[in-house]
C-alpha cells in the first residue's frame, strides 16, 4: 500500500501511512492480508501476546463490470470502485477516500 489520499486529495496520515503493508490478491480469489498489519493492530489495542495467525481473517475478493471490487468477509461484504493508472491499484471509497495500491513485481 502506498497511501491513502482523503475527498479532497489530501494524503491521509492515518495508522496506515508509511507501513508498506502488502495486500495479495490471488488469480483464484483470495485476499491475503500483511501479518504486519495484525500484528501492529493488536499492539495498538495493548496486547503484547505473539500473533495467531488462525486469528487471521479469510478474504475473497471478486469484481463486476471492471469497476466495481467486491471484497467478501466473514463479517459481511465491502464494494469499492477500482481502477488503475499504470502499474497502482487505486481503490474509490464512498467516504471520498482513494487508497493507491503498487503493484510488486
Amino acid at each position: 500500500m502506498l497511501y491513502t489520499k482523503d475527498a479532497s486529495g489530501l494524503v491521509v496520515k492515518d495508522e496506515f501511512f508509511g507501513k508498506k503493508y502488502l495486500e495479495t490478491y490471488t488469480k483464484d480469489g483470495r485476499l491475503l492480508l500483511n501479518p504486519q498489519f495484525f500484528r501492529d493492530d493488536i499492539k495498538k489495542q495493548g496486547i503484547n501476546a505473539p500473533l495467531d495467525y488462525a486469528a487471521i481473517p479469510a478474504l475473497g475478493w471478486k469484481t463486476y463490470n471492471n469497476e466495481t471490487l467486491e471484497i467478501e468477509t466473514a463479517q459481511g461484504n465491502q464494494q469499492v470502485r477500482f481502477g488503475f493508472s499504470g502499474d497502482t491499484l487505486l481503490l474509490g471509497y464512498a467516504s471520498g477516500n482513494t487508497r493507491y495500491l503498487l503493484k510488486r513485481k
